[in-house]
């Protein structure tokens, strides 16, 4: 028992030395969406009817319930959302363990994890970081099921595929799906079980959290608004955003990458995004494959083994985690959802992918003592095995050879019998690639372990502070940026003195977090725009909001000038000579003025009283004469 708890507290106390002074960091982009949504849902707002949001409600519900219990600090939300990084961590080598026979080298998938993955962003929240730990409890619960046959198991298993498609419905429904797909035709087939308890009771674990949000959106009578938002909206304008080719969008990183840093910043980050981005797919089709052969072959022999089966869950929640990014990647993603593809990279690394086909390699059996049954003296015989471990035929009819390894020696239990290798020929068919995944993964983990060496130093030897803290409306947080840190806070000073608590600004780009920044509720049903990504009606809603002056003021950030300097694709398919035009750029300037102007950000404030007001003014003056 001491023994099996050492793996975990190890990964705790490495997940701990690696998450150590991010408690504090500063919003990362998209983050300060999620918090002010939660804020708004506290104060009695219901999510698709009073304002928009594309991915299903579970996040927002999550982090208000946070700060409801907790206390509305950025602080509460980091340390819970360390507490369920440490169990995705634990899962990942509970997981590994069960394909990997190796504890030692199980202990290396989430290793990965935590230092490519999740070392400097386990603190960001989004949807992805429950709905990811959501898939993996799908596949542990599924595994415990093989492993015990427990109904429990199977419903924990779907209310956990139930609770993602509550926080990322496009993830949560390809979980569901394979799941019912799974206790459906796979164990009734495989295992020869009947498949209606099973399904009725991982459906039945699905739908109680389902039907949740279901039931709380109809009673607010946003359903209408929700399908709106979380499957038309999806499928039409945000698909057509976000839809870059996978392979493509590698290529296009790695020529940005690869032109816009210094010749080592560039080989580095070359290396890691290809590394990131090329090997999850590979080692997935690769582990395909190998389920595949071995599933025909075991079906031919009449062979169910569980071990198949627990390779195979694993296999295709690591699929479907991965599958998600294809349509739009990016960088980040594509590191997060590779938890499972490092699974089979490090399994495949240490034991090959052994397919069962016949392969040439021989053993001799040496003469036994005289103690010995009767094997005749100096009788050497030779038994071809078909993989590492296998014994395809004996001309022995009771011999049964311990080996376990490719090479080395073994004892039958003929008392004295020494079996030793003597002309190994093909160990795998893909021995060679082992050596490529290897260097891979050692590559990616010492470029990210220099690059945080490397920056520390790189940003004292520039002269940048370790860190600079900045009060918000959540509490302190710190950057390493000493010109972003000066402008954020010269426009808090101004919202301060500018606005009253109870007025509303609007954050135009994208940069969500200055309403955590300021205190001030966002005063548009959309926490911010950029060119292309919102319709026409939405967009049309957007410019007759700030026509009639409904932020006091307007914080403008630079994002689309750089996303427009590193060549984003979504910029290019937009049109550069269209952001001219931008409706919402137009709106803004032609009713809001700019009043402050600063490297990272330009105020606006409203031209003139809206005409609404004006008249309300006129008739006001009138009425008093």
């Amino acid at each position: 028992m001491a023994l099996s708890v050492l793996p975990h507290a190890f990964l705790l106390l490495v997940t701990i030395y690696s998450s150590s002074g991010y408690l504090r960091a500063f919003f990362a982009t998209d983050e300060g969406l999620y918090y002010d949504e939660a804020i708004r849902i506290l104060r009695g707002e219901v999510i698709y009817r009073d304002f928009f949001d594309f991915v299903t409600p579970g996040v927002f519900f999550f982090i208000a319930g946070i700060f409801g219990v907790l206390g509305t600090q950025i602080v509460t939300v980091r340390l819970v959302l360390f507490l369920l990084y440490a169990g995705e961590v634990c899962l990942t080598y509970m997981l590994a363990r069960r394909v990997i026979r190796s504890p030692f080298a199980a202990l290396l998938p989430p290793l990965l994890f935590i230092e490519i993955a999740k070392c400097r962003s386990w603190w960001v929240v989004d949807h992805h970081v429950l709905s990811h730990l959501m898939a993996l409890l799908m596949a542990y619960f599924l595994v415990r099921y093989v492993e015990t046959c427990r109904l429990w198991c199977l419903i924990a298993s779907g209310a956990a595929a139930g609770l993602a498609v509550c926080t990322t419905q496009h993830l949560g429904v390809v979980l569901v799906g394979a799941g019912v797909s799974w206790v459906l035709i796979w164990m009734p087939l495989w295992h020869r079980h009947s498949a209606l308890r099973p399904s009725v009771a991982f459906l039945g674990g699905a739908l109680v959290p389902i039907g949740g949000m279901i039931g709380y959106l109809a009673a607010h009578g946003a359903l209408a608004d929700a399908y709106s938002c979380t499957v038309t909206w999806i499928f039409s304008t945000y698909r057509a955003y976000h839809s870059v080719p996978y392979f493509g969008y590698g290529y296009r990183e790695l020529v940005a990458v690869i032109s816009r840093l210094p010749s080592f910043w560039a080989v580095r980050q070359g290396i890691y995004l290809a590394a990131v981005g090329y090997l999850p797919p590979l080692v997935l089709a690769a582990a395909s494959v190998h389920f595949g052969v071995r599933a025909v072959t075991n079906w031919r022999k009449d062979k169910r083994d569980s071990e198949l089966t627990v390779y195979g869950i694993v296999l295709m929640v690591g699929i479907a985690l991965f599958a998600q990014v294809v349509a739009g990647p990016n960088t980040y993603f594509i590191k997060q959802t590779s938890t499972l593809a490092f699974v089979f990279a490090v399994s495949y690394l240490v034991t090959g992918l052994k397919f069962p086909v016949r392969i040439s390699r021989w053993v001799e059996v040496v003469r036994p003592p005289p103690e010995g049954p009767g094997v005749p003296e100096g009788l050497i015989l030779r038994i071809q095995l078909r993989s590492f471990t296998d014994i395809a035929a004996s001309y022995l009819p009771a011999l049964r050879l311990g080996l376990e390894r490719a090479s080395g020696e073994a004892t039958s239990k003929y008392t004295g019998v020494r079996v030793s290798l003597v002309r190994p020929k093909l160990a795998s068919p893909l021995r060679g690639l082992r050596f490529i995944v290897a260097i891979c993964i050692l590559a990616l983990a010492f470029l990210d372990v220099s690059d945080r060496l490397l920056g520390a130093h790189r940003n004292l030897a520039l002269g940048r502070p370790r860190r600079i803290y900045i009060q918000t409306s959540l509490g302190p947080v710190w950057t390493t940026d000493a010109q972003f840190a000066e402008d954020i806070r010269t426009v808090n000073s101004y919202v301060q003195g500018s606005t009253d608590a109870g007025q509303k600004i609007f954050a135009y780009y994208w940069s969500p977090y200055l309403y955590c920044v300021t205190g001030r509720s966002n005063a548009l049903r959309f926490s911010g725009t950029l060119p292309g990504y919102h319709n026409e009606q939405q967009n049309a809603e957007m410019v007759a909001a700030i026509q009639q002056h409904t932020p006091a003021l307007i914080i403008e950030d630079q994002i689309v000038d750089q996303l427009t300097r590193w060549g984003d694709s979504r910029i290019d398919a937009y049109g550069r000579e269209n952001l001219i035009t931008e409706p919402i750029s137009v709106a803004v300037r032609e009713s809001y003025r700019p009043v402050l102007t600063l490297k990272n950000f330009a105020v606006h404030a409203p031209l003139a009283p809206p005409r609404s007001a004006a008249v309300s003014g006129i008739l006001s003056s009138q009425v008093s004469r």
